[in-house]
């Protein structure tokens, strides 16, 4: 049987080419697909096949799923348009579980337009209009974060730069300061995710296969056994106060404009990357989309990302068209 994503695409005309490669289970042990820009470098992960061949033209559309960065960040490293929409919008079923409370079903392309196609058509809808140039510049909040130290230069270059651009062409741009607990966000996502792989992933620890499963996953899995309810539970509460303040962040702005990553893909693939800059995101289950916006020193692409709110998935998609124009951002040509 089909995942749900699978079977929606097909019954909209689909072809499916075949299945993309994948960190183990999303978790850790890298799958040896590179960056399709240097082979030497990680393509991210955990949906590592799906951004490099979409990033390297070997197919127009992907889908891939995000718990922590696995959509914002490979998409960012290679260059590709990733799409994690509004937790719960699309979904799950008929993929392997991780974090019942984060996996969230998203897509990848070459533009934001074909994304938002392809959501429709993931969502089961077609009545929406095509996306348009034509309805008022967005407003933007920009929100460099509390982590914005762990950034290159090259990178907050970058987003100074997307910033300046978009309040020329009339967008209204606003810098905005740090919602109370996004600071702490880092740690209750890594309990959430802990918590609920440590039992999601159980079946395959206690299996006849597990002596496949590597050192790294199998020691994940036991670590998030022993986190206890007591803390697992007042992650949950800690991420939905800090859901409220964002939503009050949001109230006068379309979308967030921030990091998608430190910085170009880290060379080597036995890691694939920092998910600093989408774990937060993630944690409030907000849409997010990565857009490609220039080459940094090594070659490789920097990108943007853009956050919208609970919901407000289409919203999102209508900027990041805006900005795509503004920013020529998805007309990259090799340096």
């Amino acid at each position: 049987m089909d995942a749900a994503c699978v079977a929606l695409a097909c019954a909209a005309g689909a072809v499916i080419l075949g299945k993309t490669a994948t960190v183990e289970f999303g978790a850790t042990r890298p799958c040896g697909t590179t960056n399709p820009h240097n082979k030497l470098h990680t393509p991210g992960g955990s949906s590592a096949g799906s951004a490099a061949a979409v990033a390297d033209g070997q197919i127009l559309l992907a889908t891939g799923t995000q718990t922590g960065g696995s959509i914002i960040r490979p998409a960012a490293f290679c260059g590709a348009v990733g799409f994690k929409p509004t937790f719960g919008s699309l979904s799950p079923v008929g993929t392997k579980g991780y974090s019942w409370s984060l996996d969230t079903v998203g897509a990848f392309a070459t533009c934001v337009a074909d994304v938002a196609l392809f959501f429709d058509v993931l969502r089961g809808r077609d009545e929406s209009a095509p996306l348009s140039y034509a309805g008022p510049a967005p407003r933007i909040g920009f929100f460099p974060g509390p982590f914005a130290d762990r950034a290159d230069s090259a990178a907050a270059a970058v987003l100074d730069q997307v910033a300046a651009r978009c309040s020329r062409a009339g967008a209204t741009v606003r810098s905005l300061g740090c919602p109370v607990g996004f600071e702490q966000s880092l740690g209750w996502h890594r309990t959430i995710s802990r918590y609920e792989m440590g039992r999601s992933l159980l079946p395959e620890r206690c299996s006849a296969q597990a002596e496949e499963l590597g050192p790294t996953l199998l020691s994940e899995i036991e670590r998030g056994r022993h986190v206890d309810d007591e803390s697992y539970l007042l992650a949950k509460a800690c991420g939905l106060d800090l859901a409220l303040s964002v939503e009050a962040l949001m109230a006068d702005h379309d979308v967030l404009l921030t990091l998608a990553t430190p910085g170009e893909a880290p060379y080597g693939l036995e890691s694939t990357g920092d998910a600093t800059f989408n774990l937060s995101w993630s944690l409030i289950g907000l849409p997010c989309i990565s857009l490609p916006v220039a080459w940094g020193p090594l070659g490789l692409p920097l990108s943007i990302q853009l956050v919208g709110a609970r919901h407000g998935d289409r919203q999102l998609l209508e900027a990041a068209h805006w900005i795509e124009r503004i920013a020529s951002l998805h007309q990259l040509q090799e340096p």
